[in-house]
């Protein structure tokens, strides 16, 4: 059996899922913001493992950092302020002194060339070579790194860039926007490309570095919820912009399959930020992502992601306000309890304070809890604020964070049309469990599912995932009819040579969608495709009129075709829980009503299958803490996870 290893880089801790002959094992190690690598090296050293599936946040602290590459992007003579101009969208429409983020890309770096292909890919003016060999010596004498190349209508033809792009075949990141994302719209289109150039250098570094410490073992987890291999991760580094977060999503969409839900939110909660995603049945799948206010069109799983994790620092504004996030404490110093030397409270400290996160566990199983130095900061900073002590400004603090988080778990369900009530909400992350039940019983969620290893579940959901590849063609066809099986079967036929060159053998499943509209619209919605015209338009008209409230009588235009193909992991069973029948009794205080209480409390690695509890109650285990709120009933599943529910 083979050992697989998922490694999930997270902000405040790096954390480890060992799954293969001797069942499951996690852990946490502190990260290493300078150099993860050295921490997933350093968490690999003694495991030897036949597969390491990892999931990073380089590509998007390098994007939001705007620590990329000095891109240089050549384009057609006159639209050289295109990606500049953007859309006509304005992040806060009323605020007057509103200023964009600043751009990935220096004015001085874009180049434009006389071609032009028309819409039909017909080429009406072609390349002169002349103009290429100058345009090349102004972008080496530039000290460009990378070059980002996006010509009109190259999705229908892509012949032009290509050629381009031999031109500078002897650079090592150049990249066309008919391979990065060959689909209508110039500006998303050639945004995304100049992204992928910006974070090549370093994302290709990085994942160098860890193919040198671990041979071919190494693949990486992609923002559409599947692994690809170290060679497409760094010819698509665009494509890692939510890599860690989607393992928890894949993860939790298993989890609850386990219990009969394919109704759930993921609730991720960590030390610097909250994801939450609604699954229904499959993942919401996305190509409408917008980072510092730039569009990123690759399909992505669908991810809110607001910035309030254990580590968000509490702060009071100018007008006396008890604020918490998005500034975090991170790895280094982190909480005021981990004892790096933190000074500044945060939710951790807060729910130490408030004991639900008692006293005596061990961070990570290695670090005490310094609640003495907590708890004085606590009491200066309520004194300073105007609290009456030190609990009240960490029931503040709680209060606040947690009404941050309801906001965003409203936002991917009654914003999309649909009430959380009806579905279950399944939390991990360092701090989930913490918050679960209290925000499940302000949302009206009855059930609430904590996995095993919560605190490591994204990792445990990157040894789940199956290999994914998704390709896209733009057609721009108004009632095209059946002869879309000719793009599926293409693109098909191109995924299974990529499967096959990266060395992943056995059933691959191929799933086809159409991106569709009604002519003379603006945006597409996708829509999968059952085999006829007359299927897919019936389909399509339902899921519009659910999308928009309305169906009218224009023909259909079809906007991209997609093919996503899946390869499915070897690994799909958890092992069996085993824990004492008699668990050790404990107690612990929990601060409730005004006063503390003595509570239960268990090791949840202590606890069998079946054991039930009452709330309130604290359970403890590697790397997260759940606490389960008056009114709470709970029970442990078969495979160690803890199933709440409220009255």
């Amino acid at each position: 059996m083979e050992k697989v290893v998922g490694v999930d880089t997270g902000g405040t801790f790096t954390d480890f899922v060992v799954l293969g002959r001797e069942g499951l094992r996690a852990f946490k190690l502190l990260s290493t913001p300078e150099d993860p690598s050295r921490a997933v090296l350093e968490g690999l050293s003694d495991i030897s493992p036949t597969r390491v599936v990892h999931g990073s946040t380089v590509a998007t602290n390098t994007f939001l950092e705007r620590k990329g590459a000095k891109v240089a992007f050549i384009t057609n003579r006159g639209f050289e302020d295109v990606v500049f101009i953007g859309r006509q969208v304005r992040e806060d429409l009323y605020r007057l002194d509103y200023r964009r983020p600043p751009h990935i890309l220096e004015r001085d770096m874009v180049f434009g060339v006389d071609e032009r292909t028309l819409r039909d890919g017909t080429v009406e003016v072609n390349l002169k070579e002349e103009e290429l060999e100058e345009l090349k010596k102004k972008i080496l004498e530039k000290g460009s790194q990378a070059v980002a190349i996006g010509l009109l209508f190259s999705f229908k033809n892509p012949g032009n860039e290509l050629r381009i792009k031999k031109y500078f075949k002897d650079l090592p990141y150049v990249f066309t926007s008919s391979e990065v994302s060959p689909e209508y719209r110039e500006y998303e289109r050639f945004i995304t490309t100049i992204v992928n150039a910006y974070l090549a250098p370093s994302v290709v570094d990085y994942l160098s570095r860890l193919r040198a410490g671990l041979g071919r073992k190494v693949w990486v987890m992609a923002s559409s919820g599947g692994v690809v291999s170290v060679e497409e991760a760094s010819s698509r580094p665009v494509e890692l912009i939510l890599s860690g977060p989607v393992g928890g999503v894949v993860a939790a969409r298993y989890y609850g399959s386990l219990w009969g839900e394919d109704r759930v939110i993921s609730f991720d909660m960590g030390g610097t930020s909250t994801d939450v995603s609604l699954i229904e049945g499959g993942y919401v799948i996305t190509k409408e992502k917008v980072l510092s206010g730039i569009p990123i069109r690759v399909s992505a799983v669908d991810v809110h992601t607001i910035g309030a994790g254990g580590g968000s620092i509490a702060y009071v504004d100018m007008g006396g306000a008890l604020k918490v996030g998005p500034r975090s404490a991170g790895a280094r110093p982190g909480p005021i309890c981990y004892g790096f030397g933190g000074k500044e409270p945060t939710v951790t400290d807060a729910n130490l304070i408030l004991g639900r996160i008692p006293k005596t566990i061990l961070l990570a199983g290695k670090y005490r809890l310094d609640f003495e130095k907590a708890f004085r900061v606590f009491s200066e900073r309520a004194k300073e604020w105007g609290f009456e002590d030190p609990y009240e400004l960490a029931l503040g603090i709680v209060e606040v964070v947690n009404s941050n988080m309801e906001r965003a778990l409203k936002t991917v369900s009654l914003g999309v049309g649909r009430d959380p009530a009806d579905f279950a909400l399944v939390a991990f992350g360092g701090s989930g469990p913490l918050h679960a039940c209290q925000l499940a019983q302000s949302l009206g969620i009855k059930k609430v599912i904590i996995p095993p290893y919560p605190g490591m579940f994204s990792a445990l959901g990157m040894v789940l995932t199956d290999w994914v590849k998704e390709r896209s063609w733009g057609v721009l066809e108004v009632e095209p009819g059946d002869k879309v099986s000719g793009f599926f079967k293409e693109l098909e036929e191109r995924l299974r040579k990529e499967f096959e060159d990266e060395g992943v053998t056995g059933e691959i499943i191929f799933e086809r969608f159409l991106e569709a509209r009604f002519e003379g619209q603006s945006y597409e919605i996708r829509v999968p495709w059952r085999g006829s015209w007359s299927l897919f338009k019936e389909e399509f008209e339902k899921e519009h009129k659910d999308f928009y409230g309305y169906v009218h009588s224009g023909r259909v235009e079809v906007v991209n075709v997609v093919v996503r193909g899946v390869a499915p992991s070897p690994f799909k069973g958890l092992p069996r829980w085993r824990g004492k029948k008699v668990p050790n009794k404990r107690k612990t205080e929990v601060f409730l009503d005004g006063k503390f209480l003595y509570v239960p409390f268990y090791f949840r690695e202590e606890l069998c299958e079946g054991f039930s509890l009452e709330g309130p109650a604290v359970l403890s285990d590697v790397g997260s803490t759940f606490y389960l709120p008056p009114g709470w009933r709970c029970k442990i599943d078969g495979f160690g996870g803890i199933v709440a529910e409220g009255r």
